[in-house]
């Protein structure tokens, strides 16, 4: 995945990167099923509330509970529970 230069900043913290990498995902994949790209669009579709995805963006990362919800949600193709739950692990591809 290509993330925006501003989500991988080299002066930003872990946290600060994967927080990040997090919100442009979820943001990116509301977007794309939606038209919005909003924490609140996205978490409808998971059957969440949006306080839930604030808080695992905040973190900078998902809970294994909430990254299946929402991969379920908006399908493989979109958001992986992997990636949700690890987002500095993921790779260019």
């Amino acid at each position: 995945m290509q993330f925006p230069d501003w989500v991988d900043d080299p002066k930003l913290t872990d946290t600060e990167r994967a927080s990040n990498r997090l919100r442009f995902m979820i943001a990116d994949a509301g977007t794309k099923l939606t038209g919005r790209g909003t924490l609140r669009a996205v978490a409808k579709l998971a059957n969440l509330d949006h306080s839930t995805l604030a808080y695992a963006i905040k973190r900078g990362r998902c809970s294994a509970e909430v990254a299946l919800k929402l991969e379920e949600a908006v399908g493989r193709e979109y958001l992986r529970h992997e990636d949700l739950r690890n987002p500095l692990a993921i790779e260019a591809r």
